[in-house]
């Protein structure tokens, strides 16, 4: 097991996730700037495309497609390929993101100001 001083975690509400934005984020890894990235609002775009990629952990619950417009909310959760061996559980509901990593437990939440209170 590798073990980790300081984890370096980003949070970007990307308000719908790009082809570009999603470049963007990988490129961050790529880099060796962040372990962990949470997107929100990615909307689902290309969600197909994007949990097949090795830094891919999980994604929040999807809502039903609305008739007009674009899916709603869509937290995910990417992590550099060197963390992502050491996460030891991760799990989602609709507006959050929980996991465990080296004996400690990261939780990321987006609430979207549509949500009622």
């Amino acid at each position: 097991m590798t073990t980790v001083k300081t984890l370096r975690i980003g949070f970007w509400n990307v308000q719908g996730l790009s082809p570009s934005k999603w470049d963007t984020v990988i490129q961050q890894f790529d880099q060796n700037k962040y372990d962990l990235i949470f997107t929100a609002e990615t909307w689902f775009i290309d969600h197909q495309y994007h949990i097949q990629h090795p830094n891919f952990v999980i994604s929040s619950h999807r809502f039903p497609r609305p008739i007009i417009g674009h899916e709603q909310s869509g937290l995910m959760l990417l992590a550099s390929t060197e963390l992502k061996s050491n996460i030891n559980s991760a799990q989602s509901t609709s507006y959050t993101i929980t996991l465990s990593v080296f004996g400690k437990t990261i939780f990321g939440a987006y609430f979207p100001p549509t949500l009622s209170p």
